[in-house]
């Protein structure tokens, strides 16, 4: 509205306020909802991390074991050789 509170009537007053609350009540539902989706994309991420954490430590294990076999085959190698 254009006019200030001083010039309103007391419907007018009325109806201000009323709106003002409705406008309140409806960001804090706008607000609580986008509180609710950030947790839930924040648990996806955490889980999303977790499995990609887990994923490579297995990688990195693989990748040891067969660099163990790799160098335990060059060891042979050397041994015949000498």
């Amino acid at each position: 509205m254009d006019k200030k509170e001083d010039d309103m009537n007391d419907d007018e007053k009325t109806k201000l306020k009323e709106f003002l609350q409705r406008e309140k009540e409806y960001l804090d539902k706008r607000r609580k909802a986008w509180d609710q989706q950030l947790k839930k994309v924040q648990s996806d991420i955490f889980e999303i991390q977790t499995k990609f954490e887990e994923r490579l430590l297995m990688l990195k294990k693989k990748r040891l074991f067969f660099e163990a076999r790799v160098l335990e085959q060059e060891l042979y190698i050397i041994r015949l050789n000498v």
